[in-house]
C-alpha cells in the first residue's frame, strides 16, 4: 500500500504505455495500476495522482473492514449455535449417566465417556 505513495512522491513511478490484458496475478494488477497512475499523472499532475491513490487506499480499507464486519456478523449465530449444541449434548450425556458412575470416576472421565 505504501509503494504507490512513495513512487509518486519520489518520482520513481514507472512509465507504462499500454495496459496489459487482464490477469488475476499480482504482476498484472500492478502493471495495470501503474498504467492508470501514469495516465492520471500525465493528465492531471502528480498532486492529483497522489490524491487519487490516497482516496483509493481509503476506499479499499473501508471495503475490507466492511466485509470483515459482515462476515463476523453472519457467522456469529452459526458459531454460537454450534457451541449451544455441544453444551446441550454434553449436558444430556451427563444426565443420562448413572449416579454410581460419579462415585467411581474422575472428573475427566465424565466427559470422555
Amino acid at each position: 500500500m505504501v509503494i504507490p505513495f512513495l513512487s509518486i512522491l519520489f518520482e520513481n513511478q514507472p512509465y507504462v504505455a499500454e495496459p496489459v490484458p487482464f490477469q488475476l496475478s499480482a504482476e498484472g494488477i500492478e502493471q495495470n495500476f501503474s498504467y492508470y497512475i501514469t495516465r492520471i499523472i500525465e493528465n492531471y499532475g502528480k498532486a492529483n495522482a497522489l490524491l487519487f491513490v490516497s482516496i483509493a487506499v481509503i476506499f479499499i480499507t473501508l471495503f475490507k473492514n466492511g466485509f470483515k464486519y459482515f462476515a463476523n456478523y453472519f457467522t456469529a449465530p452459526i458459531r454460537t449455535g454450534v457451541e449451544r449444541d455441544l453444551r446441550n449434548s454434553i449436558y444430556d450425556k451427563i444426565l443420562k449417566l448413572p449416579l454410581s458412575y460419579y462415585n467411581e470416576a474422575r472428573k475427566g472421565d465424565v466427559i470422555s465417556r
